[in-house]
Formats: C-alpha cells, structure tokens, sequence
C-alpha cells in the first residue's frame, strides 16, 4: 500500500467524529458567509440535526436543458471526513450521461480518485454544476445518453430540458419544442402517406402537444400540416391541434 496511504488512515483514526463534526460546522460557516457567491448553489445545509446528512439545490445553468430547474442533491459525510469524500447523488431525476438515472449516482473525479480533504463541500456542489454545463460523455454513468449525446445532440437536449421540466421545474422554453417539432417533421416527411410509420408520427405529435400549450411557430405548423395526412382522427392536422393546444393549463403532463 502506499505509504501516503498509510498516512492519510492514521490521520483520519486519530481525527474522529469529533474532528469530523468540527470540520463540517467550519465549511457550513464558511458557506452561509460565501452563499451570495455562489448563484449557482440555492441552498446547502443539514437537514433537521444531523449534521452528517445535508441536502443541496443546484440551479440550472443558463444556455443549458437544464436552465431555471431546482436540483436537489443528498449529501452524506463518512465520520472520517474530510480524509474521505462525502457521498453525494442527485435526488431530482436528471437526464444526464454524468448521473445515473435510476439511482442519481455522479461521475465527478474529485468524489472520487482526485479526493483531497483540503477540498471542501462548496468547491463539490460547483464542480457538480458545471458538469450540468459541460457534460463529460467520454466518461459516462449512463451510457445510453452518451451515446445520443455524440450521435444526436438535438435529441438528447430535448429529453434532457422535459427532464427538466418535469422533474426540477425549469420553465418552458420554445427553443427545445422547435427541436423537437424540426426532428418530428423530418422524420414524417420519410414515410410514404400509406406506412405505418405515419401513423407512428402522429402519435409522437400528440404527445408534444400534450406537453405544451403555448403557441408553436407559424412556419412548423404549416409545414408539418402539409405534411400530415387527412385522417379520421379528431385531431388530423397540427393546424386543427392549436385550439386544444391553447386550452390546455398544464405545461407538462406527467
């Protein structure tokens, strides 16, 4: 073993809860001095007693899917710490090849091999914002959106701003239903009127207009009007789509 190691296990032995529980209450001082700072932290700090289990909200980075969302974080320090990292997951539902989805696990190296205990919960919560800004895909936890990530960016931004939107309230933003309706028209403009596939299509329409109420562009709803085809449907063209479009009081249907 390593004779640093060694070293670094000797310290933490003697150092103790105590020493633990001492360091903790410096970095939540040093955090509730330094918070208007820290936009990108909304809030951090134990949750009821304890002092080893914090909860953290991270706002979405502007620019990104995930711009305006609220997401929350579970934070748990070994006793040991700060010779050991705390363990840290996200407790909102992300889309994200840094964060596993079923169990908000993160890839950040400073939680893990690049740990130092001069490092503290702050420096922590941003490193995990700016992962929200620069997703490292080469290095993912969920493989499936890494993959979309190089292969179809327009793609992955669209689930990751519904994430979003869902499940940390970001608000709506017309940006990703243009993606979404531009990839939807070009996939139907594909199929023959007589495939399947078509009809495949307007099922997909009907659940971005499910989503969303407000207003689409001009341009994509006449476009993609063209494109569907007369059926019997209630709903047969995205023209006849608006009015139901603008009752609904729901941005996102769960």
């Amino acid at each position: 073993m390593n004779p640093i190691k060694y070293l670094f296990m000797g310290l933490s032995t003697a150092y103790g809860m105590e020493g633990a529980l001492k360091r903790i209450n410096k970095e939540l001082a040093d955090y509730q001095k330094e918070k208007e700072f820290l936009p990108q932290v909304c809030t951090a700090g134990p949750v009821g007693d304890d002092m080893f289990h914090w909860n953290a909200t991270l706002i979405g980075p502007e620019n990104t899917p995930y711009a305006g969302g609220k997401f929350e974080l579970d934070i748990h320090f070994p006793a040991d710490y700060p010779f050991k990292p705390p363990k840290v997951k996200f407790s909102t539902p992300i889309f994200h090849c840094n964060v596993k989805k079923d169990t908000g696990a993160i890839c950040v190296d400073i939680l893990n091999d690049m740990w130092s205990p001069a490092l503290t919960i702050s420096k922590v919560l941003i490193a995990i914002w700016s992962e929200l800004f620069d997703p490292r895909p080469e290095e993912p936890m969920d493989f499936r959106i890494a993959d979309l990530y190089f292969e179809n960016r327009a793609e992955h931004d669209i689930q990751a701003h519904e994430y979003a939107e869902v499940d940390a309230g970001a608000p709506f933003n017309k940006k990703y239903t243009r993606l979404e309706l531009a990839l939807l028209l070009s996939k139907i403009e594909k199929y023959d009127r007589h495939f399947v596939n078509r009809d495949e299509s307007m099922d997909d329409l009907q659940k971005i207009l499910n989503r969303h109420e407000a207003s689409l562009p001009k341009k994509a709803l006449g476009a993609i009007s063209q494109a569907l085809p007369i059926t019997s449907r209630k709903m047969a063209t995205f023209r006849d789509c608006m009015p139901f479009l603008r009752r609904r009081r729901r941005l996102v249907e769960n």
